[in-house]
């Protein structure tokens, strides 16, 4: 907790902008441009994706 108020006072000081993304979504828009790997409700068993849902 202690890093993230660090790098939010210093993104304050120097006048930048920060943006937040939520890696667990992020396949659901844009283009891939990595491949992109999403986790199953079944242990051990993962799906590649091979373009966004959103498509």
């Amino acid at each position: 907790m202690k890093t993230i108020r660090i790098l939010l006072s210093l993104a304050t000081i120097k006048d930048c902008s920060l943006h937040q993304s939520d890696m667990k979504n992020v396949f659901l828009h844009g283009d891939l441009e990595k491949e992109v790997y999403k986790e199953r409700g079944q242990k051990n068993k993962v799906c590649r994706l091979k373009k966004s849902l959103m498509d």
